[in-house]
């Protein structure tokens, strides 16, 4: 569980700017989000919190809490729901567990590892990546067994953060209250206060057209339109029920486009992260 006593968050204007001149960074870790499809469940938004230690179901389309206890007893940082397995990381335990989508039930406490602080998940195929921030890597598995191809496919990360939409190549990117919106090729800004308003976002999830951000200090998940950024609806999900949340994924539904996110906090000389979501199909 991550301290938040006496904490302060760096607030950044744009991507790979200031930290760099004041602080020495980890890591920027890169988690993603796969989908289920076809099982004819309701579209489900899964929430792990970084101040309690459950996964919590929630209704993607109302907000409506489903299972406040889906999964008990773990602090996560990534989650990724592929098929009917949702694949959980957390920076402490060095593996990542599968558990069923369907019931919660553990399926593997270590389907992959041993790893270093491993927080994002992202899968295409049937190639598994996972981004440690112990090391600042990024290693390809396979996602079936669980077996390493290329336990250091990316080497040397620093905060590649944001959320990348091939159809129009453009990048969201998170700033502590900001979301901004880039041009992908060039970096050049589109839009640097795309979405404003928000506490201490830190996980996005792209849902057709619908963006979820996970605003930590104000324990909420809000919902905006991908296209435009205007809200939808900024407590979606309420504080009642979270605490700090992190992760987010979604089942139910094909995504087509890349979201990620990272925070970054100082405490006692050094730069934690709760990690990244990226989010593709």
């Amino acid at each position: 569980m991550h301290d938040t006593t006496n904490r302060t968050r760096i607030k950044t204007s744009s991507i790979g700017n200031a930290l760099g001149r004041v602080f020495w960074m980890l890591f920027t870790c890169i988690a993603a989000l796969g989908v289920m499809q076809g099982n004819g469940r309701t579209q489900v938004l899964y929430v792990c919190q970084a101040g309690n230690p459950t996964v919590s179901e929630y209704s993607a389309t109302t907000g409506a809490l489903i299972n406040a206890n889906f999964i008990t007893g773990l602090y996560c940082d990534g989650l990724l729901a592929s098929g009917n397995n949702l694949f959980v990381s957390g920076e402490f335990s060095n593996y990542i567990a599968e558990y069923n989508l369907s019931t919660g039930a553990p399926i593997s406490a270590a389907f992959i590892g041993p790893l270093s602080n491993p927080a994002g998940l992202a899968v295409t195929g049937n190639d598994f990546f996972v981004a440690n921030m112990g090391n600042g890597t990024i290693g390809k598995y396979n996602a079936t067994t669980g077996a390493p191809i290329q336990p250091s496919l990316v080497t040397g990360l620093r905060t590649p953060w944001g959320t990348v939409l091939p159809a129009n190549n453009t990048l969201l990117a998170t700033s502590y209250d900001v979301i901004g919106k880039y041009k992908a090729s060039t970096g050049a800004a589109i839009n640097a206060n795309f979405i404003t308003g928000v506490q201490d976002a830190i996980g996005l999830v792209l849902s057709g057209a619908d963006l979820f951000v996970a605003n930590a200090n104000a324990n909420t998940v809000a919902k905006y339109k991908a296209s435009t950024g205007a809200a939808i609806n900024v407590q979606f999900i309420s504080a009642d029920t979270l605490q700090e949340p992190s992760g987010l994924a979604i089942s139910g539904n094909p995504d087509n486009g890349f979201l990620c996110w990272q925070r970054e906090e100082w405490q006692e000389g050094n730069i934690g992260f709760d990690g990244i979501e990226l989010i593709g199909g």
